[in-house]
């Protein structure tokens, strides 16, 4: 099962160069906005900003055509890492998340004033209440 998750691109991290026992490895931070908004005042109610982490040259470059505020779906996978602290020697562990696909969602208007969410990639319509509602009663 892929994670995922919608956002807008919050801010995009220049790529870092890192080598690590003779490799050369590439990563960029992408972090999205996820804010979660009442449903009905429309004020926001929790803030969420997850980072991702994005390996390889070519994915790096890849971040290069998308811009701050566009809203994205990133598909990630969570890796665990154990490590033993050096200075007390105690096992401890840490989180790291990879994503490994972006998708830009194209927002339009209807002429109803609702917003309609696709992604650009000929995705799911998320669609009204209303329009799903035929039913006479």
């Amino acid at each position: 099962m892929a994670n995922t998750i919608t956002g807008k691109i919050h801010r995009v991290y220049p790529t870092e160069r890192k080598e690590i026992n003779g490799k050369v490895y590439h990563e960029r931070i992408l972090v999205i906005d996820n804010t979660r908004y009442d449903q009905y005042t429309g004020e926001p109610g929790f803030s969420s900003f997850p980072s991702f982490s994005i390996n390889g040259d070519e994915k790096c470059r890849e971040l290069d055509s998308f811009a701050e505020g566009e809203v994205v779906t990133v598909s990630f996978d969570i890796q665990g890492l154990k490590y033993n602290d050096k200075n007390t020697g105690e096992e401890k562990y840490f989180n790291k998340v990879r994503a490994y696909k972006i998708e830009r969602v194209e927002r339009y208007n209807k002429g109803n004033n609702q917003t309609q969410v696709t992604e650009k990639t000929g995705g799911v319509d998320n669609h009204s209440q209303e329009e799903k509602d035929d039913l006479p009663f």
